[in-house]
């Protein structure tokens, strides 16, 4: 009983769980690697022990990523064989849907189950191309060529159908050369470099291929770059003044063997700016200093940029001297009056208007073109002249002398005529305190209370002299108001006494001043104290003899003062010109006063 019981278990198993009884077999040559749309030949074949009814299959497993490629109905007696080319399986193409590492998978099915599975050893599948190429030169200047030539293939070694970009990188700079079709993988590129940075730039080709394997190239070589030019100038001379010229001969060569011809070369100094034609790498010329260069250290710039930007500078230091632009005098005023002060600062500048640390010769020639001084003026420094009272009045000319410039300035004195008058011992001392010669009438203004008259006596005196006259003599004995003619109305009293002896008394305002006098004495050996007295005493005998004679006016007395200061205030305002000096007016005849004899119309008192 239980022998049925394991027969019939048995039974039912082998009719619900098929047997594995087909093999596969799978013919070897996988390669490691496989592009997009590569062509497999799958060979192979199957064989079994029982009649298989089913459905074989070729699946691409990469990882979670499948792909079924072929798909066939299989029947297959016991003991058959049968080949893969049999059921139609020749060749797969490689999908662009995956990639990765893959494998391929051959399944056997029947009765919905895998009854038999083989898988192919792994290989890779990859977009990634390969190429050979060879180029002329690693090293270029900019505007020579850059050639080269290759072949693209994918790993298989079929060459690829499609298009090329070919590029150098720099870093983060990329510079595209050229794109170019692929005939067959044939690359061929012959491109001019012009206007790129100097530097080590790595070679990239980028494929886009007619099988979608795009793909780029790179690790295949490196491209060094040159820009630079080289310039060298000899100089004729490396110092100038403003104005002047530098002359130069120079050269100008690429890094690598070529010609630098029909370009032009900048040379700058500082403001000036001139261009220059190169032939045949040779280059000459000439540049102006700027009139204004300051003086010191200044740089030649050589500059060249051609045309495929190539680039070159060189700077050569030249000295540009200081030179003498202008020499100016620094002057308080420039006319002056007899006595005043001149104060002169030369300074000298340079072409930059900076001050020039030089001594300055100084000179100062009179009207009649005598040297009055020469001094030699270090920098920063001034000069102070005084011109004499007499000074000669005109042009005068003041000169300076540098190096190499002189400056010249016209100065002028004034004409100055004055005179003045003081008391001495019994004489009016009159003295020429002017710049110019007088002759002339000076006008002395005398009262005696009752009448008042102008004396002319006459003057005539140079510069500085002085004469006399002689007051004591020219009046007669009594007391006076005098105006001496100082051009400030001060009057004064004098007093003429039969016994020799004169005083002049200084009145300040006309009568009112008498107080607080002093007195000058002209004769003997009084002492001032005496001469004080004398004074006092002249005042007392004034007021006797106003008293004696002015009894008929007493009762006019008021009437009578009030003429008299009358009088004293027009004697006072006889002040005559600026230059002090009392003058007949222009319509009034100068009477001739001989000396020692009064007018007729002075009074003795």
């Amino acid at each position: 009983m239980k022998a049925e019981r394991l027969l019939i278990i048995f039974a039912l198993i082998f009719l619900v769980v098929p047997f594995a009884h087909a093999k596969i077999y799978i013919a070897s040559g996988f390669r490691q690697a496989y592009n997009f749309q590569d062509q497999l030949n799958l060979g192979g074949y199957i064989i079994s022990d029982f009649q298989i009814d089913g459905t074989f299959r070729v699946v691409l497993a990469c990882g979670s990523q499948q792909a079924e490629l072929f798909r066939s109905k299989i029947q297959l007696p016991a003991k058959g064989k049968v080949l893969f080319s049999d059921l139609g399986l020749v060749e797969v193409s490689i999908p662009t849907t995956v990639t990765g590492t893959c494998a391929f998978q051959f399944i056997v099915s029947s009765a919905n189950a895998d009854i038999e599975t083989v898988i192919s050893p792994p290989f890779t599948v990859t977009r990634e191309l390969q190429g050979t190429f060879w180029i002329k030169d690693n090293q270029l200047q900019l505007g020579e060529h850059f050639i080269m030539q290759g072949t693209v293939y994918k790993l298989s070694g079929e060459n690829v159908e499609g298009t090329a970009r070919i590029s150098v990188s720099n870093n983060s700079r990329l510079v595209s050369l050229a794109t170019v079709t692929l005939k067959d993988g044939k690359v061929s590129i012959d491109k001019q470099i012009t206007q790129m940075k100097s530097g080590v730039y790595n070679l990239i080709v980028d494929v886009t291929s007619d099988d979608s394997n795009n793909y780029q190239i790179t690790n295949i070589t490196t491209l060094t770059i040159l820009t630079n030019i080289s310039i060298a100038v000899d100089m004729d001379r490396t110092s100038a003044l403003p104005g002047e010229e530098f002359f130069f001969k120079g050269t100008a060569r690429h890094e690598r063997p070529s010609t630098l011809d029909g370009e032009t070369i900048k040379v700058k100094l500082g403001t000036a700016e001139n261009t220059f034609t190169i032939t045949d790498n040779f280059f000459e010329g000439s540049i102006n200093v700027p009139k204004q260069m300051p003086a010191g250290t200044h740089a030649i710039v050589f500059t060249i940029q051609d045309k495929q930007g190539n680039f070159g500078t060189s700077t050569i230091d030249v000295t540009v001297a200081q030179k003498e632009e202008r020499l100016f005098h620094e002057l308080n005023a420039v006319v002056f009056l007899p006595g005043e002060n001149m104060t002169v600062k030369p300074v000298l500048y340079d072409q930059a208007n900076k001050i020039i640390s030089l001594p300055v010769a100084l000179e100062l020639w009179g009207p009649d073109k005598k040297l009055i001084f020469r001094q030699d003026v270090p920098p920063g420094n001034a000069v102070s002249y005084s011109f004499f009272a007499t000074a000669t009045p005109g042009q005068y000319t003041l000169l300076s002398s540098s190096k190499h410039l002189q400056k010249k300035d016209v100065l002028k004195v004034e004409s100055v005529e004055s005179l003045s008058s003081s008391y001495e011992e019994g004489l009016i001392i009159i003295k020429n305190v002017g710049n110019v010669p007088v002759k002339r009438a000076m006008g002395i203004g005398v009262s005696d209370g009752k009448q008042k008259e102008t004396l002319y006596p006459q003057v005539k005196l140079a510069p500085n002299q002085t004469t006399s006259l002689n007051l004591s003599s020219m009046l007669p004995t009594g007391t006076y108001a005098i105006n001496l003619g100082d051009g400030n109305g001060t009057i004064y009293l004098f007093n003429n006494s039969e016994d020799g002896r004169s005083t002049l008394q200084k009145l300040g305002d006309g009568l009112k001043g008498i107080t607080g006098f002093s007195t000058i004495r002209v004769r003997g050996t009084a002492t001032t104290l005496v001469v004080f007295f004398v004074g006092i005493l002249a005042i007392i005998t004034l007021l006797v003899i106003n008293f004696l004679f002015g009894k008929e006016r007493r009762w006019d007395k008021y009437h009578e003062q009030k003429e008299q200061q009358q009088f004293l205030d027009d004697l006072s305002t006889h002040k005559g010109d600026s230059f002090h000096i009392i003058k007949a007016k222009d319509d009034e005849e100068v009477p001739e006063v001989k000396e020692g004899t009064a007018s007729e119309g002075l009074h003795k008192p």
